[in-house]
């Protein structure tokens, strides 16, 4: 058994480095045009694919057929991309923008 020392240690604190990995989902701002912001939540290893569709059940103007681009810190995302591996952090924005719709469709 133990000497009671263990006992006497004071609790050991846990960096916010551990955190990071066990934490909730992260909490995005998503901004479209001009309107105000609206928070998401979503776990960081769904893919961008997975947030646009989020979006869209928020924001269903954005289009039904086409998924909205996604724009964060002025680089359009791919939707295969992992959120977790493109190093979007809890309370960044992402700017989503419809789906410009072909030329054909515009009656031109």
């Amino acid at each position: 058994l133990g000497t009671g020392r263990e006992a006497s240690l004071p609790p050991r604190r846990l960096s916010r480095r551990f955190f990071r990995f066990v934490m909730a989902p992260l909490e995005l701002q998503i901004r479209v045009g001009t309107a105000d912001a609206f928070p998401v939540e979503i776990e960081d290893d769904e893919t961008v694919e997975s947030l646009a569709v989020l979006i869209i059940s928020v924001k269903p103007e954005l289009g039904e057929e086409d998924l909205p681009r996604l724009v964060h810190k002025g680089k359009v995302l791919k939707h295969d991309q992992v959120i977790k591996d493109l190093g979007v952090q809890s309370g960044d924005f992402i700017v989503a923008v419809a789906s410009a719709k072909p030329q054909a469709e515009l009656g031109e």
